[in-house]
């Protein structure tokens, strides 16, 4: 069985899949519109994402293009063009069709449990022979960039969401990309 195991995880890494699963306390839906709406994507990743464009949209399909920043790494930054298209309500796949990830897939799938949500994300990571040596901290670097992203836009939703006090006198609402509490009459 470990052997199994090992030979999984080691053929795992030549082909630079990554997979990993989190559960966050946001509806689905929500969830949905708010991964969709890519124009918000700097303001949860400042340091690495630059700037992104929307070049074509429509209901199912947005094209992006990326400027991206490896500041740990390199000093450089690039560009990427991607293909977001949402496949159903409770997935959407990504291509990246330009740049040092070329040919990457992502496939993000959604599960409703109760009033959470489980998200499990997959990526097929290809780089460019000139990228492929940074494979294993691309992979880190990958896997904390989207868990960040998805722990910003639940946090965006649920800081959001106004909470009546039992008096309905006051309604509580939480501050944007904060913890801080304040009331609003």
């Amino acid at each position: 069985v470990y052997i199994k195991l090992i030979k999984q995880a080691h053929h795992d890494f030549l082909l630079s899949i990554l997979d990993f699963t989190t559960t966050l306390n946001s509806p689905t839906n929500k969830l949905l519109d708010e991964i969709m709406d890519f124009t918000k994507y700097p303001q949860y990743l400042p340091q690495q994402l630059k700037k992104i464009e929307i070049l074509e949209q429509n209901n199912i399909e947005t094209h992006t293009k990326e400027t991206l920043t490896f500041s740990n790494y390199l000093k450089k930054s690039f560009e990427q063009e991607s293909i977001h298209k949402k496949i159903s309500d409770t997935e959407l796949n990504t291509k990246i069709i330009s740049g040092p990830a070329k040919g990457t897939l992502v496939s993000i799938i959604f599960k409703e449990l109760n009033s959470d949500t489980q998200i499990f994300v997959k990526v097929d990571l290809k780089l460019s022979l000139a990228a492929k040596f940074l494979q294993p901290i691309i992979k880190k670097w990958y896997k904390r960039m989207v868990l960040v992203i998805l722990y910003k836009i639940n946090s965006n939703i649920m800081n959001e969401e106004e909470v009546l006090c039992n008096n309905n006198s006051f309604r509580l609402k939480l501050k944007p990309y904060s913890y801080v509490y304040y009331l609003v009459n």
